[in-house]
C-alpha cells in the first residue's frame, strides 16, 4: 500500500477494518454482513449502459446499503498484498476507463463463443487492471459482464470458476497484461441460454 492519508482513513482508527454503514468494527462480522447483503443485491442488479459510468452504478447499487463510497472510483493507489505489484494509479483511473467501454463498445457483435470470450475476456482484463474501487471489484465486474453476455444470448457460468482459477485469471490481466487467460477460462464456462438451463448465479469468492 501506498502512504496515502486518505487511504487510512477509510478503516476505523486502529484496525484494517473497512468504515461502514453497519458500523461494524469486527472484521468477520463485517464479512458476513457483506456477503448477505450484496448475495441479494446481485440477484437485482438494473440494467444499465455498457459504459464506465454503468460500471460505476452497478458497484454502487451492490454495495450502497454498507459503504459509503460505493460507485465512487477510489482517490489514492493500491497495490496487491505481499507481492509490490500495483494496480492502475488512480489518476487515470476515469479516463482509461472510459478508453475501455468506448473501445468495447466499438467492437461488433460477437458471431460466436470463442469472438464473446475474447471481447468479455479484454474488458474483464482491463477492469481487473483499473481495479477502481476499494473493495468489490470482482463482484461489479462479473455483475457487469453477465447483463452484456445475456443480451448476447450467452451465459458466463461464473459460479463454477475455482478461486484458483479467478485469481490466476486476475492476476495475469492486471499485472502481466495479458488476457489470455480470463478469455481461456470465459470460453470454458459460457454457454448458449438455448443450450443450458438458467441456473441462479453464485458470484466467484473475490480477493479482498
Amino acid at each position: 500500500m501506498f502512504d496515502n492519508q486518505e487511504f487510512y482513513e477509510l478503516f476505523y482508527e486502529g484496525t484494517r477494518v473497512l468504515k461502514n454503514h453497519l458500523n461494524i468494527q469486527d472484521q468477520a462480522a463485517l464479512d458476513d454482513a457483506e456477503q448477505n447483503i450484496t448475495e441479494n443485491k446481485l440477484r437485482t442488479v438494473p440494467d444499465v449502459p455498457m459504459t464506465f459510468e454503468g460500471f460505476k452504478q452497478v458497484h454502487r447499487h451492490v454495495f450502497e446499503d454498507i459503504y459509503p463510497w460505493a460507485g465512487e472510483v477510489r482517490n489514492y493507489d493500491i497495490s496487491k498484498a505481499g507481492m509490490g505489484e500495483d494496480f492502475a494509479s488512480h489518476f487515470i483511473i476515469e479516463s482509461q476507463g472510459k478508453k475501455l467501454l468506448d473501445r468495447f463498445a466499438q467492437f461488433p457483435k460477437p458471431d460466436n463463443l470463442h469472438e464473446l470470450g475474447d471481447k468479455a475476456g479484454s474488458l474483464l482484463g482491463g477492469l481487473n487492471w483499473l481495479h477502481p474501487f476499494r473493495e468489490g471489484n470482482g463482484r461489479a465486474m462479473t455483475a457487469f459482464l453477465t447483463q452484456w453476455t445475456q443480451e448476447q444470448g450467452t451465459k458466463i457460468n461464473f459460479s463454477e470458476w475455482s478461486r484458483t482459477e479467478w485469481i490466476q485469471a486476475s492476476h495475469n490481466a492486471a499485472f502481466k497484461q495479458n488476457n489470455q487467460t480470463i478469455i481461456d477460462t470465459i470460453n470454458k464456462y459460457t454457454q448458449t441460454n438455448t443450450t443450458t438451463q438458467s441456473k441462479q448465479a453464485r458470484q466467484p469468492e473475490q480477493e479482498r
